[in-house]
Formats: structure tokens, sequence, C-alpha cells
């Protein structure tokens, strides 16, 4: 049976670029995944800016959905506040999903444009 190490992969990534950089080095490991191991990347950070990290509460949510989410038309779901809120909310949201998905497109080339 094959050890957590073997399974779990770690990279030195610092940065969530679509192309390989210095602080982006990682690219093509599909192989990797496709053979079953999980990919982490303890250094690859998420930045909220002090302001942005009043977001990080419970009280944000509509306590109808089960998370915060945008749809495919750009609108925000499950999320409470007033219009400036969700305006900004929003924005997080749609930065981490443009910097996932360039992270994806240089890990897996493959793949891009097969995705949703």
């Amino acid at each position: 049976m094959a050890s957590l190490d073997d399974i779990v992969r770690n990279f030195p990534d610092t940065d969530w670029s679509a192309a390989p950089t210095e602080r982006a080095p990682t690219t093509h490991v599909e192989h990797l995944l496709e053979a079953g191991h999980v990919l982490c990347f303890p250094h690859l950070v998420f930045a909220l800016s002090v302001e942005e990290q009043r977001f990080l509460t419970p009280a944000i949510s509509d306590g109808k959905a089960k998370n915060i989410s945008l749809r495919d038309d750009g609108s925000l779901r499950g999320a409470a506040g007033n219009p400036q809120d969700q305006t900004e909310l929003r924005d997080i949201i749609q930065r981490f999903s443009t910097q996932a998905q360039h992270l994806v497109d240089r890990l897996f080339p493959h793949y891009r444009g097969k995705l949703r």
C-alpha cells in the first residue's frame, strides 16, 4: 500500500501565473493527477486585502444556500449584504476563479479548453 508521502506531491510554486516563471515553475503534471496523486501547493496563497478579510465570516451567507458562488452569468448566489458588499465579494470570487484557471492551464495544458 502506498504511503501518504508517495501519494501527495508537493510543489514550490508561489504564483498563480498561466505561464511558467521562476515563482511558478510547475507545468505539465497531468500524468501525476491521472496516476492518482494529490498535488499540493503549500506556498500558493490567495491573498486578501485587510479590507477583503471582512468577508471571512459566516454572516456573509444568506443562510439559504450551502455555499457562496458565481453563476455562469456572473451573478452572485448565496451571499447576504448590501449591493456594494455583494459587488466586492463577487469581484473576489471572480479574481480567485481567474487565478485558478491560470493555474490549471499551466499545470494541465492538455486539458485546456476541455474543462468547465
